[in-house]
């Protein structure tokens, strides 16, 4: 009996985590603004830019991002999040000029007037 009382517990205690991560995720990729995958030392299309909506505040809406490093899983990703990167009106005109993604040697630049800078070497670092 205490056998299959662990059981139930360790199996409920897995399905919980399972179902906290893919809500996580399907949050997050709900209120997706753009998506770019970009190569690096490790790889071709190793990186991935995620541009997503944040909390909505008056008549603004946060913008944040996530790096993921490699392709993963849907359950099992490696990402560094890059919280809040600007703010924007929350009009469809201005939250898709975040969807401007550029890779270059030395950062990654996000927003239409290269609002947000991240350095490729400190990208890297993960290993």
């Amino acid at each position: 009996m205490k056998k299959l009382s662990f059981f139930l517990v360790a199996t409920i205690a897995v399905l919980c985590v399972i179902c906290v991560t893919l809500y996580r995720n399907i949050n997050d990729e709900y209120r997706l603004i753009a998506v770019s995958w970009g190569d690096g030392k490790y790889g071709k299309a190793f990186y991935g830019v995620y541009v997503y909506m944040g909390k909505e505040l008056e008549n603004e809406v946060e913008i944040k991002a996530k790096i993921y490093i490699g392709r993963g899983s849907y359950l099992f990703n490696y990402f560094h999040d890059l919280g809040v990167i600007g703010k924007s009106r929350n009009e469809p005109g201005e939250i898709n000029q975040w969807g401007k993604i550029i890779w270059k040697p030395d950062r990654i630049e996000i927003g239409a007037n290269n609002t947000f800078f991240f350095p490729r070497a400190k990208l890297e670092q993960h290993r």
